[in-house]
């Protein structure tokens, strides 16, 4: 009798651990998804910023030329 106790004790005992390594595991899978959004984030925060960059420069670019070849323009005239 007192063996089927302990056998029973530590049956259960294994389920609980069983059951904080699962949430252990769920616990890690969630902080890593978090993680990974994150992460995500911010390079396409990172990606939209260079290209507003690019796209700031390449408008003053053309004003550049625009201002040059008006340049040109009345010089030529």
């Amino acid at each position: 009798m007192c063996f089927h106790f302990i056998e029973l004790r530590q049956r259960e005992l294994d389920r609980e651990r069983q059951k904080r390594e699962w949430e252990m595991k769920e616990r890690q899978a969630e902080e890593q998804r978090l993680a990974d959004e994150e992460r995500m984030r911010r390079q396409q925060e990172e990606m939209q910023l260079r290209m507003h960059h690019q796209e700031e420069e390449m408008r003053r670019r053309q004003q550049e030329n625009t201002l040059f070849m008006q340049v040109i323009f009345r010089i030529g005239t």
